[in-house]
């Protein structure tokens, strides 16, 4: 995501595992944007300390708080209720290597060890009917003028 100086970034939380230190931070770019919500982890490779997305997610689900239990990244969310997303941190090698990425809860990226909890699906499939709802109304204002 392209961010320029109006972004604001605010850390959230920061969480230990191991030898990994999560980061949760909140970026909001304005009133004509949505708010950014992106994990990383950072950690020490083999060339000094390292830093890599883990998730991220613009305009959508909505974080509010990450804990770490027992061997998974927990982060919660608020749609409406709490809810929750976990990462399983004994695959935190396919997180670094392929992130998981949402788009206003559309799933851009991911890897084969992600299962995506059945609130972000419900609330794909309400912002898709929304969208298709506008594009209707648009659709009879232009054949009405006409």
């Amino acid at each position: 995501m392209l961010t320029c100086s109006c972004w604001t970034t605010k850390q959230v939380k920061q969480v230990r595992w191991q030898n990994y230190t999560f980061h949760l931070a909140v970026s909001d770019g304005g009133a004509t944007t949505n708010f950014n919500w992106k994990v990383t982890a950072r950690y020490q490779g083999l060339f000094g300390t390292r830093e890599k997305t883990v998730f991220e997610a613009y305009g959508g689900p909505y974080l509010t708080d990450m804990q770490v239990e027992n061997s998974t990244l927990v982060l919660l969310a608020y749609d409406g209720q709490a809810e929750r997303i976990e990462l399983d941190l004994q695959h935190l090698e396919a997180l670094l290597e392929d992130s998981v990425r949402y788009h206003r809860y559309s799933l851009r990226q991911s890897n084969s060890f992600y299962q995506e909890p059945a609130f972000i699906n419900a609330q794909r499939e309400k912002e898709q009917y929304l969208d298709l709802e506008a594009a209707q109304r648009r659709q009879q204002q232009e054949a009405q003028r006409h």
